[in-house]
């Protein structure tokens, strides 16, 4: 098992056992680029709970920018969607292994539907050095959580 595959083993793990029923879908890219779209599919059965989406980047030191514009498309199960442009500053590293940066993408909201959610994220610029990308879907803190 290569370190990037017992990484996500681990990192997804984790994420499934979180006591505040937290989510997490990666996807590794090929060649340590990014330049095509990735899809994510959430299945989800629960319809009122609140819930923080995070975006989660892999990346290495050969990452060259520090700002990444994505579009994230979403397509939910009664067929709506919605695009909608996110951009992260993401801090340079010199570690040899890589490194995870969460970046916050929606709080507090509710997957209103059954059924399978679609995610598909697009880079609007090639970045070397990036490995994989993921999103975290967790509980909100409750407002006596804060």
């Amino acid at each position: 098992m290569t370190y990037a595959a017992a990484a996500a083993c681990l990192c997804l793990s984790a994420a499934c056992s979180s006591p505040k029923g937290g989510k997490v879908e990666m996807t590794d890219l090929d060649g340590y680029r990014w330049e095509e779209p990735i899809e994510i599919a959430v299945d989800n059965d629960d319809t009122l709970t609140r819930r923080d989406l995070s975006l989660v980047v892999r990346y290495d030191r050969r990452l060259a920018v520090d700002t990444l514009v994505v579009h994230i498309a979403t397509h939910t199960p009664d067929s709506l969607s919605l695009v909608e442009r996110l951009t992260l500053h993401i801090p340079p590293t010199e570690a040899v292994h890589p490194v995870e940066r969460i970046f916050p993408y929606r709080s507090r909201a509710v997957l209103l539907h059954r059924g399978i959610y679609n995610f598909t994220v697009t880079p609007q610029t090639d970045a070397a050095g990036i490995e994989s990308v993921g999103l975290i879907i967790e509980e909100s803190a409750t407002d006596s959580d804060r």
